[in-house]
């Protein structure tokens, strides 16, 4: 299951029925992504924040950037802020930076990668882009879904790098021009 934006979770026509379905499902049947994107200049009201931290605690997978992160836990140093959030409940965290690139989260550790993407135009592209990317290549891995949720949270360094290299490239396919060749079509050639 993706869910996509704090609108979604907050204050979206969906937003309730998303918290009860999140709130009562088993763990081990689906992998839930969340790909956060704060809209800063709106602020983050008090019930924002806390259904924006109930959606991180039942995510397994979990797409921020930098700014994102500042406005949740305002006044706090991102390694503080990540350990907190990786304390609620997800196995990986992605957090991108204005510049294309970014810090991936995960059980383990973490690691730099600076990102290779075709001209994303703004840092939520980035972040969807980066989404859609890790999503295709845990699937590849066999890392999503029913039976999935201990080896997702094992996942060791060699691996998660690989997942994020692959991520890397699918999403610079996710972001290529209007008319070029569908993304899938590219991948399974291995372009």
């Amino acid at each position: 299951m993706h869910v996509r934006s704090s609108g979604a979770v907050s204050r979206g026509p969906d937003a309730a029925g998303t918290a009860a379905l999140l709130a009562k499902r088993d763990r081990t049947a689906a992998t839930v992504s969340y790909d956060l994107n704060i809209e800063a200049s709106n602020g983050l009201s008090t019930s924002d924040r806390t259904a924006i931290e109930f959606m991180i605690g039942c995510s397994d997978i979990v797409t921020m950037s930098e700014c994102d992160l500042a406005s949740l836990r305002r006044g706090e140093r991102h390694g503080d802020a990540v350990r907190w959030l990786m304390a609620r409940g997800p196995a990986i965290i992605a957090l991108t930076d204005d510049r294309g690139g970014y810090v991936g989260y995960f059980r383990g550790g973490s690691f730099v990668h600076n990102r290779r993407a075709a001209n994303v135009g703004a840092t939520h592209s980035v972040g969807r882009a980066l989404s859609v990317g890790l999503l295709y290549a845990l699937d590849e891995r066999g890392l999503l879904g029913a039976g999935a949720h201990e080896a997702l949270r094992r996942i060791g360094r060699h691996e998660v790098h690989g997942v994020f290299s692959d991520a890397d490239r699918y999403g610079a396919l996710t972001s290529s021009p209007l008319g070029s060749p569908a993304p899938r079509y590219e991948i399974e050639l291995g372009a």
